[in-house]
């Protein structure tokens, strides 16, 4: 079982996983958070199926009613995430951040605390280059889940990003 850093006991610790995968996108966040003695795994596209009507996508490049989909999407994953670490337990954030624009959003939104970030992608996916060197990239090549969330794990450090 992991515990976060002992450096950041006394300020909260969140994890932001962006996986640009086609398949396994949510495993990642999971089995992150199964590492953990207390985890809350926060998936946006959990959030984005409470909404009702419009367009089903939360691509924020697609159209201005996605934009602002995507924008309450992270909006309520940081409040969730700031409830679940004022009740003790670490949250795991996973969404596709899609540019320097939104990660600072997420920044911005969870100021106070360490937040890490690692963007998981294949030979056939990129992440938005404007955000290819921030926090922790995996290439995942030959990597199983099991090895991607171990690679997370001990590379936390290069993975904050404030």
């Amino acid at each position: 079982m992991n515990t976060p850093n002992q450096h950041t006991d006394t300020l909260p610790e969140i994890w932001l996983i962006s996986s640009w995968l086609e398949e396994n996108n949510q495993e990642f966040a999971k089995r992150l958070g199964e590492s953990y003695p207390k985890a809350a795994v926060i998936q946006a596209s959990d959030l984005s199926e409470m909404i009702m009507g419009g367009d089903a996508d939360y691509d924020p490049n697609k159209n201005e009613e996605n934009e602002r989909r995507y924008e309450l999407i992270i909006r309520n994953m940081c409040l969730l995430a700031r409830s679940f670490s004022e009740a003790g337990f670490l949250p795991i954030l996973s969404v596709q951040v899609h540019s320097q624009f939104y990660l600072d959003a997420f920044c911005n939104y969870l100021r106070g605390g360490v937040l890490r970030f690692a963007t998981i992608v294949d030979e056939s996916t990129r992440s938005p280059a404007e955000i290819n060197n921030k926090g922790l990239v995996i290439h995942v090549a030959e990597l199983d889940t099991k090895n991607i969330v171990d690679t997370i794990i001990e590379n936390s450090n290069d993975a904050r990003i404030m």
